[in-house]
């Protein structure tokens, strides 16, 4: 991993399967202890305090004082519905399923993120506590996305868009992307609004 995150002070905070960096240096600008981590490099913005390795074991490997996550959908989200049944019968759904339940049985304050999927009925998670749309972040594109929290607050819109101004290309932008090696990891990034909204509305907690 790219820097040394065990020599830091009390506070910490954990971003999880953040390959973007967005929330990490979203939160670090406010003044919070913020690491991301992914099994990925961190590629957008390279950063000593991205550290690519598995998040269970470094989420084991220390006391943080807060997780925020955004783990992997592939085999969680109702979009990918039609593929369920099969990843039911080897495993891949449950898999998904334990890596979540994970992250959130951790002792501190936890956030994770996912598109409307299985987890509210098939995990401990139960029910998102919410659910944001990148519009009520100053975005022009439309991503219905729960937030499950555990000692976070629910996030309040910074600058909600009018979405009858915007084209169904522009609303849909991430639905119409061209296919590409990098399609899904797009599709997967947090977005600027939310990243700074959650900075805003949690940093000072």
């Amino acid at each position: 991993f790219i820097g040394d995150y065990k020599t830091m002070t009390n506070g910490k905070w954990l971003i999880g399967c953040e390959e973007s960096g967005r929330v990490r240096d979203a939160l670090r600008a406010v003044g919070v202890d913020a690491w991301s981590c992914d099994i990925l490099p961190c590629t957008e913005n390279p950063s000593k305090y991205h550290i690519q390795d598995d998040l269970l074991k470094v989420i084991k490997s220390e006391k943080w004082e807060a997780i925020i996550a955004w783990p992997p959908c592939t085999d969680l989200c109702i979009s990918g519905s039609r593929w369920h049944k099969l990843k039911i019968a080897d495993g891949r759904q449950q898999a998904a399923i334990d890596f979540v339940e994970q992250i959130w049985e951790t002792d501190c304050k936890v956030a994770i993120e996912n598109p409307v999927g299985v987890l509210s009925t098939k995990s401990k998670l139960g029910k998102a506590t919410q659910y944001v749309c990148p519009t009520w972040f100053g975005e022009t594109y439309r991503k219905k996305t729960g937030l499950w929290l555990k000692g976070f607050p629910k996030l309040v819109p910074t600058n909600k868009i009018d979405i009858s101004t915007l084209t169904k290309k522009q609303l849909n932008r991430l639905y119409y992307l061209a296919p590409s090696p990098t399609r899904a990891l797009e599709r997967s990034k947090t977005p600027h609004g939310l990243a700074q909204a959650i900075a805003q509305q949690w940093g000072s907690l």
